[in-house]
Order: structure tokens, then C-alpha cells, then sequence
């Protein structure tokens, strides 16, 4: 995968603890997500999609102008809080 983009980006101190740093990028706004985004062909989202920031920033239905969603793995949980979702998305093609 190119581009590995985790939100809200206090989730992404976890990764930073196995020495993901500079493969991970902890992002809470559409405007870092477009600023990464060129040159890319593919993205990995990891979210904790019902937390209040990843609901406001609605990054995944920004994602949809980068291209297709090809794969969704989603980890139940008591609470909807606690849900964590990861996407996979591959750029459509010119």
C-alpha cells in the first residue's frame, strides 16, 4: 500500500509504538488527506468511524472522490466508540 492514513490521529500513538513512524500518518482533517493524497494509487484508512472527530471530518466520504472502495474489515465492539474499520481504496483510473 502506498498511503496508510489512520483518524483520528490519536489513534495512531499505538502504531507509533511499533516504529511505524514516517509509514503512518495521523490525520483529522479532508485538507491533510488531500495534501498526501497525489501520487498515490492506493490507501489504507484505519478509523474508529463512530468517534465524534472521524464523524465530523468524514474522511471516507472524502476518499470516495480518490477512487473505489475495494476492502472493509471492521472489528465489533460493545461500543460503538470503540469500532475500528479498515478501508482500502484504489484510485480510479483517469
Amino acid at each position: 500500500l502506498d498511503l496508510v492514513l489512520v483518524e483520528p490521529n490519536m489513534m495512531a500513538a499505538g502504531l507509533f509504538a511499533y516504529g511505524l513512524e514516517g509509514q503512518v500518518h495521523p490525520v483529522d482533517e479532508v485538507a491533510e488527506v488531500a495534501a498526501l493524497l497525489p501520487g498515490h494509487s492506493h490507501c489504507l484508512l484505519i478509523t474508529t468511524p463512530y468517534h465524534p472527530a472521524a464523524t465530523r471530518a468524514n474522511i471516507a466520504g472524502y476518499l470516495q472522490t480518490f477512487g473505489t472502495l475495494a476492502t472493509v474489515w471492521e472489528r465489533p465492539r460493545s461500543l460503538p466508540s470503540a469500532v475500528v474499520r479498515v478501508q482500502r481504496w484504489e484510485r480510479v483510473p483517469p
